[in-house]
């Protein structure tokens, strides 16, 4: 595509024209994907799995930490794969490479905290994989996955920053479209660090409690 500058000279870009909806996709479903497993879980605690894992020699903070990473291991394989798709196929440039790093490994720790913490609360597994998708799509929506956060009035624009995704397409749109680097969305970083130590910390007590009372 052809840009002008504001010093009024045309030239290439290398943005493609999916570098928006590539990201949106990528915040989108690494989020959903994360509660909606939580029915793996739900399911597994239900059915005495986890009782029978705390009678190993095994500590709880074992098999809290096992199951983090776990978790922690299937988000990030989804977004790397978003990331190779978008690279390859659609020929995105995602920017800085240790910015876009960054991002990557923060949501999806966001995205299995997430599952983890819905895990925690949730005795329904069926209900979870019901329920997960369609809270996960108003929660996209709100922070900008299907239509761009600049369309939004100014009310909305502030209560979307309540949610993680606006944090993370805004560093995202950071990287792609204006070439920044760590300390650019070193705001973005602060926020979804704060989302992660939130969502793993409540949701690491919960399933202490639930492993522990074998419930």
């Amino acid at each position: 595509m052809t840009v002008t500058t504001v010093d009024g000279n045309a030239g290439s870009s290398t943005i493609s024209r999916f570098s928006l909806t590539v990201p949106q996709n990528l915040v989108l479903f690494t989020f959903i994907n994360g509660a909606a497993s939580a029915g793996f879980l739900v399911r597994t605690r239900r059915e005495g799995v986890m009782t029978r894992a705390m009678s190993s020699p095994a500590s709880t903070g074992t098999l809290l930490a096992g199951l983090g990473i776990g978790w922690f291991a299937v988000a990030l394989f989804q977004s790397l794969l978003i990331v190779v798709i978008g690279a390859v196929v659609f020929g995105m440039d995602w920017g800085n490479p240790l910015a876009a790093g960054i991002l990557v490994v923060l949501w999806a720790l966001v995205g299995a905290g997430a599952g983890l913490l819905v895990g925690a609360i949730a005795d329904d597994p069926d209900r979870v994989s019901a329920i997960s998708p369609p809270v996960g799509i108003v929660l996209g929506a709100l922070g900008g996955c299907m239509i761009p956060f600049e369309v939004f009035s100014p009310t909305m624009q502030s209560i979307a920053k309540a949610v993680p995704h606006t944090w993370a397409l805004n560093g995202w749109r950071t990287l792609v479209f204006d070439g920044g680097g760590v300390a650019d969305i070193r705001g973005s970083i602060a926020v979804l660090s704060v989302w992660v130590v939130a969502l793993l910390s409540v949701a690491s007590v919960l399933l202490r409690r639930r492993l522990t009372s074998g419930s």
